[in-house]
């Protein structure tokens, strides 16, 4: 439980609900790269064209410790890839709580199927994210 009383999954719950579709793909790009590496900065996002300009790294640090990620303060920071970026500075982050982030990754893949539907049923949606 944390200070405020709630437990893992009702937090987790919370952040979720509270992000727009283009912030939960961000969140699983970086949870897929972070639980593959053990390490995650912004360059392991897939290039898209988001609605926000600030999003990445607004959703990585409102997310990411949360999910057992921290900023490795250690290590210096990593040149930025993307074109729009201009070489900007990225902090590394560092996967410490793995079975958090898989946590979070089971709870997503499930919303993204329920939200996409079964084509058996016929209650398919399209793909939202």
């Amino acid at each position: 439980m944390s200070r405020s009383g709630e437990t893992f999954e009702t937090k987790i719950d919370n952040m979720i609900m509270k992000r727009t579709p283009d912030s939960i793909s961000i969140l699983m790009d970086c949870l897929e790269a972070g639980l593959r590496k053990g390490e995650i900065t912004a360059n392991d996002i897939k290039d898209k064209e988001w609605a926000e300009p600030n999003i990445v790294g607004g959703s990585m640090r409102a997310c990411l410790p949360a999910c057992g990620f921290r900023i490795d303060r250690a290590r210096p920071h990593i040149k930025a890839i993307a074109k729009k970026k201009n070489g900007r500075m990225l902090p590394v982050w560092v996967l410490e709580e793995p079975y958090k982030a898989e946590q979070v990754m089971a709870k997503l893949r499930r919303l993204t199927f329920d939200l996409i539907g079964t084509e058996e049923k016929g209650e398919t949606q399209g793909r939202l994210f």
